[in-house]
């Protein structure tokens, strides 16, 4: 389970009924600021500075994604806003392996309020799996 917000990313693999957060990605978007290019004189735009950075923060998560996914068809969930997730899922190469989104601000969300959220996302999985083996 991937969750993205415009400033955060966290990601979460699933053993049983529980999720672990697993560490050493690109976890805040301070990480990318620091990188992107300074402004010279009138020729760069605040904003399209901002979509730059934000798209390479997503492009450093997508890298990660490859670290921890490989070419598995592990499947992932994506909790993001909807302008976010859509930009994700314009640029990821693990599109094949998003198998749902959920649009909303998950930042704030406790561990356990998200194996809440995802039972029946996890469930309808497990139920497509079992129809269909080569979905997944």
């Amino acid at each position: 389970m991937v969750i993205i917000s415009g400033k955060k990313c966290r990601i979460y693999k699933r053993d049983g009924e529980i999720y672990h957060r697993l560490a050493h990605g690109p976890e805040s978007i301070e990480e990318v600021i620091n990188d992107a290019p300074t402004r010279v004189a009138n020729f760069t735009d605040p904003g399209m500075r901002r979509q730059a950075t934000i798209n390479k923060f997503l492009n450093r998560i997508d890298k990660w994604l490859d670290t921890i996914i490989g070419t598995s068809t592990t499947p992932v969930f994506l909790l993001a806003p909807e302008k976010v997730a859509g930009h994700f899922k314009k640029m990821t190469k693990h599109r094949k392996s998003i198998v749902g989104y959920i649009h909303g601000n998950f930042d704030d969300v406790t561990e356990t309020q998200l194996t809440q959220l995802m039972i029946p996302y996890a469930n309808r999985l497990i139920f497509m799996k079992s129809k269909s083996p080569r979905l997944i």
